[in-house]
């Protein structure tokens, strides 16, 4: 087992004496150990993470180190970035935005999901943000997670936009499954064209609302639409 061992001299009745002190250190070497261990694990989660990643000082925000993807997505360099803080990067697009991230982490003790608006080469991108603290030999940190969501929020928003105009169309809109043509949704027009209800209309496959003698075409124009990726 592990000893911490302590050696003094001193002179007693004229004759010179070494007190020994032996201390049983194998809980803390084990201990240290598992530490150590638990942080090479998290180091190479840390260089492996496909999500941009970053350890700052809990108090001041600085930057001591990040990772690749980190480097790549926000388009610093790692030796621009350590040392500095976020808003010495000039990353925040929206103070607003800094000031309720740092409401909700000082409230809850870390971020989930909290979507945000950053800089990257000078251009606006949305990213969503998780922040927990980490207890490491040296301290306390904060390690920060941030996940480039930009193109899945244009993605939606085109969808939103798409949505609404469907809705408001005059024209009779149907969304179809291609493989047997049931339908998926319908807008008002539609409703009101064939007179059923959302429930009644969505129930049926699109041939049900074909005469028969157009059926044949019916069945081209889905392969055609298959043939296009729709």
């Amino acid at each position: 087992f592990d000893m911490d061992v302590s050696l003094s001299s001193f002179t007693l009745a004229g004759r010179r004496h070494v007190l020994v002190i032996l201390r049983d250190i194998t809980a803390r070497k084990r201990a240290e150990e598992t530490l150590r261990d638990s942080e090479e694990q998290l180091e190479k989660i840390f260089n492996s993470s496909t999500n941009g990643l970053s350890f700052t000082e809990p108090v001041d925000g600085k930057i001591l180190n990040v990772n690749d993807t980190w480097v790549r997505d926000m388009g610093i360099s790692r030796s621009d970035a350590i040392g500095k803080t976020a808003l010495e990067l000039s990353v925040w697009a929206n103070r607003v935005e800094r000031d309720a991230y740092l409401a909700a982490l000082e409230r809850d003790g870390g971020l989930r999901e909290f979507e945000a608006t950053m800089m990257v080469r000078g251009v606006e991108r949305q990213f969503a943000l998780n922040a927990e603290f980490v207890d490491l030999r040296r301290g306390r940190f904060l390690l920060w997670e941030l996940r480039d969501i930009t193109e899945g929020k244009r993605a939606e928003e085109a969808l939103r936009r798409y949505e609404l105009l469907a809705r408001c169309s005059r024209d009779i809109v149907l969304f179809v499954r291609s493989d047997d043509g049931r339908i998926l949704e319908a807008n008002v027009a539609a409703l009101r064209a064939y007179g059923y209800t959302r429930e009644e209309l969505l129930s049926h496959a699109i041939g049900a609302l074909r005469a028969s003698d157009t059926r044949a075409l019916l069945e081209e124009q889905m392969d055609a639409s298959d043939s296009l990726g729709l």
